[in-house]
């Protein structure tokens, strides 16, 4: 089976990459391929990160794992992970410049020919964006239900 999966780099202008790959390759696999279509660097470390629906971090899948048994890119499978349409997980390539993706299952169809790159919007730019974490609540009294907002520079 084919994946349809998009990749936004999260930054203020849009830089989107749309690719087809195997559903059931392994992440290390997928990293590759995004390393590839966005022209990073390969020599760098990179992890996934399991998302709920409200993009909380469940969970890091490192490109290489320090402690024996856990989870890496080499073991684990994309469709262990994507299962169904609208899944999401966070990509964080380059841990000193924090490059920070959304990987999101578009489609799922039956017809794999080749890992490609179906869509390509915007440039990746020359610096890591920016984030900046501020709180928007007005009083200074702190409550935690209160979300911080992201700001991309």
């Amino acid at each position: 089976m084919k994946y349809n999966i998009r990749i936004t780099l999260e930054s203020k202008d849009d830089v989107i990459r749309e690719i087809e790959i195997k559903s059931d390759c392994f992440l290390s696999e997928l990293h590759s391929y995004i390393v590839e279509v966005f022209s990073l660097d390969s020599k760098e470390l990179a992890s996934f990160y399991v998302i709920d629906s409200e993009l909380e971090i469940q969970q890091e899948i490192p490109l290489i794992s320090f402690e024996e048994n856990d989870s890496s890119m080499d073991n684990t499978k994309i469709n262990s992970l994507l299962i169904e349409e609208n899944d999401k997980l966070l990509y964080v390539y380059d841990y000193m410049k924090m490059w920070r993706f959304l990987v999101e299952l578009i489609a799922i169809e039956n017809d794999f020919i080749e890992n490609s790159c179906t869509l390509k919007i915007g440039e990746i730019p020359n610096e890591a964006p920016e984030i900046i974490f501020s709180n928007n609540n007005q009083d200074n009294s702190h409550n935690q239900d209160d979300l911080d907002e992201y700001e991309y520079y």
